[in-house]
Order: C-alpha cells, then sequence, then structure tokens
C-alpha cells in the first residue's frame, strides 16, 4: 500500500490516508500546508483526534466509526463531502472532500485516502 500512497505526494489536493482503525498512515505536503499539521505530528494518530471534523450544520463526523467508514465497511459508495475541520492553530477549515477505498486482497479495505480540498463557503 505504501508503492500506492506515494502516488499522491504531488497531487494538486491535500492528501491523508487511515487504516480501517482510522490510524492515519500517510498526509502529503499540501495537506500539511492546509491544516497546518506537518506528517510527523499526524502518522500513527488516530483522524478524528487530528481533524476533529463537522458537517457545515456542526454535526460531528470525524469520529471513532465515522460514516465514511461505516459506508466502506457496507461496500457502499463515498459521496462527496463538506467538512469543516480545526486548523492546528485552533481556526476553522473549510474542505470539500472525496473518499477513495483502497481494497484488501479478498474482503474489505486496507485503507481509506481522502483528497481534500479548502473552499471558501458551502452551497
Amino acid at each position: 500500500m505504501e508503492s500506492a500512497l506515494k502516488l499522491f505526494a504531488k497531487a494538486g489536493d491535500g492528501v491523508f490516508a487511515v487504516d480501517p482503525n482510522q490510524r492515519i498512515l500517510y498526509w502529503n505536503d499540501l495537506a500539511a500546508c492546509t491544516l497546518g499539521y506537518s506528517a510527523s505530528e499526524t502518522i500513527g494518530r488516530y483522524c478524528w483526534q487530528i481533524l476533529e471534523g463537522k458537517s457545515p450544520d456542526n454535526v460531528p463526523i470525524c469520529r471513532p466509526d465515522c460514516p465514511i467508514i461505516q459506508k466502506l465497511r457496507q461496500n457502499l459508495p463515498v459521496e462527496p463531502f463538506n467538512l469543516v475541520v480545526k486548523h492546528h492553530n485552533g481556526h476553522p477549515v473549510k474542505l470539500n472532500v472525496s473518499s477513495i477505498g483502497l481494497p484488501e486482497n479478498g474482503e474489505g479495505f486496507a485503507g481509506l485516502v481522502h483528497l481534500q480540498r479548502e473552499v471558501e463557503g458551502f452551497s
């Protein structure tokens, strides 16, 4: 999986990936720039602890067993979604996120890649 994640190093979006337990496996430079956390500050930590993400309506999304992980476990598609996360400095950052499940040999998934881009507002 590590070689697959290297494909995202120069992506035009911030990219981070998590394992099935939601521990961060990968964090590219644009994610670091957008969110203020370096890869070394995030790798191995739970994504929900870093992002503290909520919907635009202030409903917690980033949490243990989040809705995106639940959909992957049920083999359901994950539509792009808007998310408000906490920057390292504490201010909110509005993101639009697309998610890609990384298949595992057999059933299940080996990880989840989130491509995130900062947006000005939500429609």
